[in-house]
This record gives C-alpha cells, sequence and structure tokens, in this order.
C-alpha cells in the first residue's frame, strides 16, 4: 500500500474510471425506472417509496465474499436485489417475467445519462496521452450502453468485473488492469464513487486514487472533488 494517499499527478500515466454512479446515473432514477416497470406487471408503486426500498435493499444484499463475479452471479445479485426490494409492497403475478423485464431496462441506453462533465474529462485525459480506460463492477450489459452513448472508442481498455471473474475492491481486478494497460499499479490513477471499492481497493493494490462525490459526504482522509468537472481541472493543473 501506497505511504502516502496524496494523489501525484507527475506519476500518473493511466487513468482509470468507475462507471456506475462516477460516470453515468440511472435516469431519472432507479425508483421510477422500477415504478415505470413494474406497473407493466401489475404493482403500482410510487417511485419514492421503490428508490426508498431499493436503497435499503442495496445495503442489505450481500455479495460474494471473495470477490469472485461470473455473469451468473451478477443476475443472481440482482434478482434478490429485487426481490428484497419489493418485498412487503406487492407482489407480481409472475416475479421472473417482472425481473427480465427490468433486467434489459437496465441494459438500455436509454436509461442511464452521463454526469456533466464526462465526455469533457475523457478528452482531457486523452489529450494529455494518458491512458483512460473503464474500470467498473458490472456485467456485459455495461458495453451496450457504452457503445450507444458512443464512447467505447473513447476508451484504451474497458474492464468489466463480470468478465475478469473478480470484481473491486479484489485486488484480482486491479492486476487485470495493470495488465491490459502494461504500466505499473504507482502509475494508475483510478477515479470512482464508493470509498470500498474504488479508493479502499485502489489503494491496496498500490494505485492512485480519487473520489467523486457527486454531492455526497467528503472526507479530508481521502482525496476527491465534488464532481468531474473539478476532476478534469485537477488533473490538468
Amino acid at each position: 500500500m501506497q505511504q502516502s494517499h496524496e494523489v501525484r499527478l507527475e506519476n500518473i500515466r493511466a487513468v482509470t474510471l468507475d462507471a456506475g454512479g462516477t460516470l453515468m446515473y440511472p435516469y431519472p432514477s432507479v425508483g421510477a425506472i422500477y415504478s415505470e416497470v413494474m406497473s407493466r406487471h401489475g404493482l403500482d408503486l410510487a417511485p419514492d417509496l421503490l428508490e426508498a426500498a431499493f436503497r435499503k435493499s442495496w445495503k442489505s444484499v450481500q455479495r460474494s465474499q471473495n470477490g469472485a463475479v461470473s455473469e451468473n452471479s451478477e443476475r443472481a445479485f440482482w434478482r434478490q436485489l429485487v426481490s428484497t426490494t419489493i418485498c412487503g409492497l406487492g407482489e407480481p403475478d409472475d416475479f421472473d417475467p417482472l425481473f427480465d423485464d427490468l433486467w434489459e431496462s437496465f441494459g438500455a441506453v436509454d436509461r442511464w445519462r452521463l454526469h456533466d462533465g464526462a465526455r469533457e474529462l475523457i478528452d482531457t485525459l486523452a489529450g494529455r496521452n494518458l491512458q483512460v480506460a473503464i474500470l467498473s463492477n458490472w456485467d456485459h450489459r455495461l458495453r451496450h450502453i457504452l457503445e450507444g452513448m458512443q464512447l467505447i472508442a473513447r476508451f484504451d481498455a474497458i474492464i468489466i468485473s463480470s468478465e475478469v471473474g473478480m470484481e473491486k475492491p479484489h485486488a484480482g481486478i486491479f492486476r487485470h488492469a495493470e495488465f491490459a494497460l502494461a504500466v505499473d499499479a504507482a502509475a494508475i490513477l483510478h477515479v470512482g464513487d464508493s470509498l470500498l471499492h474504488d479508493i479502499h481497493g485502489a489503494w491496496r493494490a498500490g494505485w492512485q486514487a480519487l473520489l467523486v462525490t457527486h454531492g455526497g459526504s467528503r472526507t479530508d482522509a481521502v482525496p476527491c472533488v465534488e464532481d468531474l468537472d473539478a476532476a478534469r481541472t485537477l488533473l490538468t493543473e
């Protein structure tokens, strides 16, 4: 682990970016999408109610304890999450078609929006001759979303947990990124919105890390910025 957690710009040769929550967000919200999809399956639930239930479930549903992940385990995780979210709120006539509908919906590009400054950040990093990559805990649907946003060609590598077999914060996915980019650990900066998965995972791998809060809580113990425009400013100083 690094002795100092300060971002040392002069050492950076590559930047990896988390996707969900960092570069993009569900539009108009998770609760709104759930509400719309569930209405097609006999459940009339308010977006705010579903948003709150989803956030509560997100904290309670457990991911793999050893970091191992696959396309099948990702789908199983989200199936359990949806089931936990709607538990006690109502029962669809048939859960499987509802889950399949939600799964497909969140794989559609029109269900996602880029945070302000995302494209500018990517272009600025590339303009500084830095390698730029996606490093995300996701599944194959992310490639379709990035393609629909016309972002695929802008990245030197796209590293997705379900394809690698390990998810952040496990060191395995960070090592995979080092190999894909052919860059030593200390020369890579990871930018993300999760203290556990992005920041602590990167530090344990010997990387540099930058937290994007998007209006959330800041901490003096972690290099952080409020948004992607601030990240771009920092990384071009």
